[in-house]
This record gives C-alpha cells, structure tokens and sequence, in this order.
C-alpha cells in the first residue's frame, strides 16, 4: 500500500459524516422555503452554520435565500450539477466555495450529483500539491485525469478528499517511499 491508498483508505473510514450531513438538506425537500432557508444560510443538521458559510454576509445570504426561492421551480427541473453552479454567480458576496456548496445541497435534494472535481478553494490547493502545474487555469478536472488511487471514490467525495487532505499530499511529492503511520500525524481539517 503506498501513502495515497492509505490516505485514501483513511478517508473512507471517516468520510461518512460529510455524506450524513449533506443528507439532511433532503428532508426538507418537500417544503421549499424551508430547503431554502437552510441551504442559503448553511444551517447544519445541528442547527449550526457551516464552516464554509460563516463569513458571508447577512446581506449576501439573504440575497441567495431571495434568488433560490424566486427561481425554485427551476430549480427542480436542473438535470446538470453546472447549471446549479451557475445559480449563485452574480450574487454580490457569493463565491465559488459557496456556490459549490450551494449547487451540492441541491444536487444531493435532487439527485443531481458532480461528474467532474470541481476546484476552488482547498480543492485547488490540495490539488496542485498532488498534481503540480497541471492544474494551473483550470476549473475542474476530469477522474481520468487524477491518479488511481481515488478512482474508487466519486467526484464529490474527491472535491472533500483533496480539500482535507491538501498538506499531506506534499509528503507524497517530497519522499519516494514515505513511513505509512497508523494515523496521520497531522489531524486533517475536515472541509
């Protein structure tokens, strides 16, 4: 097992709360407003707002709470994860961390799931210190393109997996045959 297979196994071990979290959006799916209310304002199943979402603005969530509701019709009809992507773009405080956020939410309502790794944030971090340059100017990246290793997980659980996992992937690129410790030494910062 090299170090990638092992931070990768890692990851599945205790991926599963990411993917519960995410699924809580889908009980409200049935009641617009409130689907809404909670994707826009990043409130948590703990009724907490998630990390990603702290800094925006009362202002800017408003404004996306606003936009998701006039458009939910839409919304529903969306059969591409792009397309809610693009939902938040102009929306003044919204960035491609929350847009992307925001279109997961929905896609997971939805079943409307990424194809592709999208990158922004510690995505793209954790991705040029796996990868390097190859990165350089693009917006996403396609499975086939990413090494082995994460062949086994899907695009979603990638975009996580690079994000928690970005400083740990310069070790791979420095060493050729790093010590395999029974836990990282470091405590990943769960996206």
């Amino acid at each position: 097992m090299n170090y990638l297979e092992y931070l990768v196994e890692d990851f599945i071990r205790t991926e599963h709360r990411q993917q519960l979290e995410l699924q809580h959006y889908s009980i409200y799916k049935e009641n617009p407003k409130e689907l809404i209310n909670r994707i826009a304002w990043a409130i948590t199943s703990e009724g907490k707002t998630h990390s990603h979402q702290r800094r925006i603005t009362k202002s800017a969530k408003l404004e996306l709470e606003k936009h998701l509701i006039k458009n939910f019709e839409s919304i529903k009809g969306i059969r591409k994860f792009e397309d809610y992507l693009k939902l938040c773009r102009r929306i003044k405080g919204i960035g491609p961390l929350t847009s992307y956020d925001v279109a997961t939410r929905l896609g997971i309502c939805f079943n409307i799931l990424p194809d592709k790794v999208y990158l922004h944030c510690g995505t793209r971090t954790g991705a040029k210190n796996l990868l390097g340059d190859k990165i350089k100017g693009r917006r996403f990246l396609y499975l086939s393109e990413l090494p082995k290793e994460l062949h086994c997980l899907t695009p979603l659980q990638i975009e996580d997996f690079l994000c928690i996992y970005k400083n740990l992937f310069l070790d791979i690129n420095m060493t050729k045959s790093p010590c395999i410790p029974k836990r990282p030494s470091y405590q990943p910062k769960v996206c």
